[in-house]
């Protein structure tokens, strides 16, 4: 059960525990992933960045919908709103 998802636009908190392990799923189309704020249970000011990702899909159209996909899976995994 994931924690009550908040606004991108307050102050929250981290979930207690944060399972990244499906970032494997999208193999050599992840070039980078940088979490450097994923604290469990840790404040997450509003705005504050929290990390980055670059992906590098077959088709340059298709980077978007990665990208957003991603952004979608780590909005659930660490129990906040995400903004891009």
């Amino acid at each position: 059960m994931f924690p009550p998802q908040h606004h991108a636009d307050r102050d929250a908190a981290l979930a207690d525990s944060i399972d990244l392990s499906w970032l494997w799923e999208y193999g050599e189309h992840l070039i980078d992933s940088d979490p450097y704020c994923l604290n469990l249970g840790s404040p997450a000011r509003r705005r504050e960045i929290l990390g980055r990702y670059r992906v590098r899909p077959e088709l340059f159209a298709e980077a978007n919908t990665m990208a957003n996909a991603i952004l979608g899976r780590f909005k659930k995994s660490i129990g906040i709103a995400l903004s891009q």
